[in-house]
C-alpha cells in the first residue's frame, strides 16, 4: 500500500512540475517624468489630443515615460502601467511602483 501511494503522490508532483509555466508581467514598468489623474481636465486634453482613449474609471496616467528595468536610476516616478501610447509619451492605467 505504501509504495503505491509513493507512485501516485511522485506522478501528480512530476505532473505539476511539468505542467506549471513562468509567470508574465501584465504590465510595463516605466520610469516617467511626471503623472497626473485621467479625470484631471489638463492630463484629459492631453490624451484627447493624442487619441487615446479616456480610462473609465479614473486611473493614474503616466507623462514622457521610458521603459524601466532597474538597472539604472529613474529620476522621475516608477510605474507599472497596462498600455503606453506614443513612444512613451503617456503611459495609461499605472500604479506606483517602490523606487
Amino acid at each position: 500500500m505504501f509504495p503505491k501511494i509513493c507512485v501516485i503522490a511522485a506522478s501528480l508532483l512530476f505532473t505539476c512540475a511539468v505542467t506549471a509555466s513562468p509567470l508574465t508581467p501584465r504590465f510595463s514598468t516605466e520610469c516617467c517624468a511626471n503623472f497626473g489623474s485621467s479625470n484631471d481636465p489638463s492630463v484629459m486634453a492631453l490624451l484627447g489630443v493624442l487619441g487615446v482613449p479616456i480610462p473609465d474609471p479614473p486611473t493614474f496616467v503616466g507623462i514622457s515615460c521610458s521603459s524601466y528595468d532597474g538597472t539604472t536610476p529613474c529620476n522621475g516616478f516608477i510605474f507599472g502601467c497596462n498600455d503606453v501610447y506614443g513612444g512613451g509619451l503617456i503611459a495609461v492605467g499605472c500604479g506606483g511602483l517602490p523606487n
